[in-house]
């Protein structure tokens, strides 16, 4: 029985890789602004931690999401 549940795991785990999209899979987008972390959209919006990220990114050109 134990063979039996982890060779569905296995398959369940293989097929995942194989049809799931990259982006899926993958942490988050890199941060248009160095140090920041998130994508700057509206779903992974840009977390600045200090002045200089903050400056950065208002001066960015383009639409971010802070």
């Amino acid at each position: 029985m134990k063979k039996k549940v982890l060779s569905i795991l296995l398959t369940l785990v293989m097929l995942m890789g194989i049809f799931a999209p990259a982006g899926i899979l993958t942490a988050s987008a890199a941060s248009p602004i160095e140090g920041a972390t998130g994508a700057g959209t509206e779903a992974d919006p840009l977390i600045v931690d200090s002045p200089s990220e903050l400056r950065a990114a208002l001066a960015y050109d383009g639409t971010l999401y802070i």
